[in-house]
């Protein structure tokens, strides 16, 4: 005798219905959990600044002043003229993971071997060092090809070495302000300003109302608000390798001017755009929804709206204006 029970399945307006319900709930869980992944990143950011903080001042309360923006071989730059260390190297002996940088701070590895870009310190600065790097900032956080010195007569960037890898570093010091406010250029002294030991007593602005440290991330691509610069650009080698190569690297100066922009980040010493206009140089920029973060010169981390008033961003970097600062 035949089965007369019925039997029952989706019909295809059902399953089609199913399916746009999954894909509604899928579309609005995607933005939470990349929202919630952005804000993993951006507390691990927070976190590896702090530690920079915390190292700079240890640094100088041993030696009572900041760690110098660079050492060189000799009194200046050119001919002859290695970089020995910069601010990154000096702190290592400071940071809390001091077993991974055994190797990395031994100082006695980077002057007389060619400085930091020196051949024999190859190996070491293709090292990444994850406190350095922000996870925000999109990789691959290193440049492959780059300026080698093969012995201390050379110039101080050397030749360029295609087989070369510098691991990259997302932080950075500003070694003075340039502000143009349409009155004329200004120098503005930050609190590592640079040919000069910088203390904390140098900062009579107060210590939690001024800049130490600042992200400037997205080494070895150039950025302009928050869009990378098209490798067919036709200006794209020269600015990737003269404003973004040589301080780009967490083995290099690591510090050079801040200045103010237009809001496309496309024109200097114009404009009201201090943050998050370009990567450039040591421009203050960050992959952070809506601004930068920093370490104040009292070791705190402030997140730093990129919207900022100029005046009070050109404050927060400026160690003795007498200015009040305010909200920020």
């Amino acid at each position: 005798m035949a089965d007369s029970r019925s039997r029952h399945g989706f019909t295809l307006i059902e399953l089609l219905v199913v399916i746009a319900i999954i894909a509604v709930l899928i579309s609005l869980l995607l933005p939470a959990v990349q929202q919630a992944r952005e804000a993993a990143r951006r507390t691990q950011c927070t976190n590896n600044l702090k530690q920079i903080g915390l190292a700079f001042h240890g640094f100088h309360d041993t030696f009572g002043k900041f760690p110098d923006a660079s050492t060189f071989t000799g009194p200046g730059f050119g001919a002859g003229v290695a970089l020995e260390r910069t601010w990154t190297i000096d702190i290592f002996r400071f940071l809390e993971q001091d077993n991974r940088y055994v190797e990395l701070d031994d100082i006695e590895q980077f002057p007389d071997r060619g400085g930091l870009w020196g051949d024999d310190n190859r190996e070491l600065v293709r090292t990444h060092v994850p406190v350095y790097e922000c996870p925000s900032s999109p990789g691959p956080h290193e440049f492959t090809g780059f300026n080698n010195r093969t012995s201390a007569s050379q110039d101080i960037f050397g030749e360029f070495d295609e087989t070369k890898v510098m691991a990259t570093g997302d932080y950075m010091r500003a070694r003075e302000l340039i502000y143009n406010d349409g009155t004329g250029n200004r120098t503005i002294k930050t609190a590592l300003y640079w040919n000069a030991d910088a203390r904390l007593r140098d900062v009579t602005d107060g210590t939690s109302n001024t800049i130490l440290i600042h992200e400037t991330a997205g080494a070895p691509e150039p950025y302009y608000a928050g869009r990378p610069l098209p490798s067919s650009d036709p200006n794209y080698a020269s600015i990737r390798q003269n404003q973004v190569e040589w301080v780009g690297p967490w083995a290099s100066y690591k510090h050079w001017r801040v200045r103010n922009y237009s809001a496309d980040g496309k024109t200097a010493l114009t404009g009201t755009c201090l943050f998050n206009c370009n990567n450039l140089q040591a421009q203050p920029y960050a992959f952070h929804t809506g601004g930068c973060n920093v370490v104040m010169c009292d070791g705190s981390v402030q997140f730093i709206n990129e919207n900022i008033d100029i005046t009070t961003g050109v404050n927060l970097f400026d160690r003795e204006d007498g200015g009040v600062v305010g909200e920020f």
